[in-house]
């Protein structure tokens, strides 16, 4: 079977292949191909002391142009190297991976043939099909104006990391202002063009007890179908684990969750 991989904010394939080593190492035969960011950024917090850089994320602040965009070469690069029989991510490729996977759901036809599903650390996940909207350092979302009118505020909200979840990551901290475009994230825009989707995969969810962004990968549980969606916490932070029981576990998933979703 072969098996799609996103990497983290500020790393990179190489990072990614060494943070699996021990899951492929327990699936001979499978075949892990890695989709890589092309926008060079600062090194993950801690990277740049095992790997060297250059470091690569998908995008920054998640503006609909960037997120379309890593969207749209991410299809691209489906298309070209696959099929695939399952995608995994870690932190904003997980993020990535999900987006898709929900944009995707949605579509009259959907393009993408995935049996499986594993989410390492899910920050949040964004919904493609909401209008943007821009957010002050106070809370207000408020509408992208167009040309010759003015912006209106559409919310408020007292904590902007509980809407935004990633709000706090330095790399927005020096990018995003009041006038950024801003996507909404899934499940939270007030207005979007249709209903909700929800990925209907077989779905492995890896979340740390320390992890900061905890709340967002129980967040995109909501959105996989029920009785599909497996939560597994572990002790660790933000990181891919390295507990041998747990990757045992993800390498049996990756093992038997294609078949099963083929019945």
């Amino acid at each position: 079977m072969r098996f799609l991989c996103l990497h983290g904010i500020g790393t990179g394939n190489a990072v990614l292949e060494a943070q699996l080593y021990m899951i492929k190492r327990q699936l001979p035969g499978h075949e892990f191909v890695f989709f890589q960011g092309e926008l060079e950024t600062s090194p993950a917090p801690g990277v740049d002391k095992f790997f060297p850089g250059p470091y690569y994320s998908y995008f920054t602040v998640p503006s609909p142009d960037t997120v379309l965009e890593a969207v749209n070469r991410l299809e691209q690069f489906i298309d070209l190297h696959g099929p695939f029989d399952g995608i995994l991510g870690f932190s904003q490729g997980a993020a990535l991976a999900a987006s898709y996977l929900l944009y995707d759901a949605n579509r009259p036809y959907p393009h993408a043939e995935f049996r499986c599903a594993v989410f390492f650390c899910a920050i949040q996940c964004w919904d493609l099909e909401s209008p943007g909207f821009t957010l002050d350092k106070e809370g207000h979302c408020r509408t992208i104006a167009e040309e010759g009118k003015s912006s209106e505020v559409i919310g408020k909200t007292d904590n902007i990391t509980s809407l935004f979840g990633a709000a706090d990551h330095p790399l927005l901290c020096r990018q995003w202002n009041a006038t950024t475009p801003l996507l909404w994230p899934y499940g939270k825009a007030p207005t979007r063009l249709g209903p909700l989707a929800q990925i209907s995969l077989p779905s492995l969810h890896i979340v740390g007890a320390k992890d900061p962004y905890r709340a967002d990968a129980f967040a995109l549980q909501t959105h996989c179908a029920t009785g599909k969606a497996q939560m597994v916490e572990t002790a660790a932070g933000h990181e891919i684990p390295r507990d041998p029981v747990l990757l045992r576990k993800v390498a049996q998933f990756l093992h038997t969750a294609p078949c099963s979703a083929r019945k």
